[in-house]
């Protein structure tokens, strides 16, 4: 059940233009959630967009809203916690820096089309 919604997360994040996505299914890694979408936004206005956006149509769809939500433009990192999945939203230079994609890299990659 839990790839089905990272389906469509993963759908929400790019028709809000959210920019190179990554999934990882740490599942195997980890003993708190099971998977990582890490996205980048391009600026803190399209931060601020997916971090509304995104719990606002996924609850309209699947009735669910985040668990918790850290983070805020300003900061260039916002998390969105669904337990089972967690969407890490970036600033490119907040990404770069903190590159979960190589510290979780242990993980497997879901690669989705758009």
């Amino acid at each position: 059940m839990s790839l089905e919604r990272v389906k469509r997360l993963f759908k929400l994040l790019s028709e809000a233009n959210g920019e190179e996505i990554s999934i990882l299914d740490i599942s195997e890694l980890s003993n708190f959630t099971d998977y990582f979408i890490i996205v980048s936004a391009l600026s803190r206005s399209h931060l601020k967009q997916l971090m509304e956006e995104v719990p606002y149509n996924f609850k309209k769809d699947d009735g669910e809203y985040p668990n918790n939500v850290e983070g805020n433009p300003e900061s260039g990192w916002i998390v969105l916690d669904y337990s089972d999945i967690i969407i890490h939203i970036f600033s490119k230079e907040k990404r770069e820096y903190y590159n979960l994609e190589h510290i979780w890299g242990q993980g497997k990659r879901i690669e989705l089309e758009n």
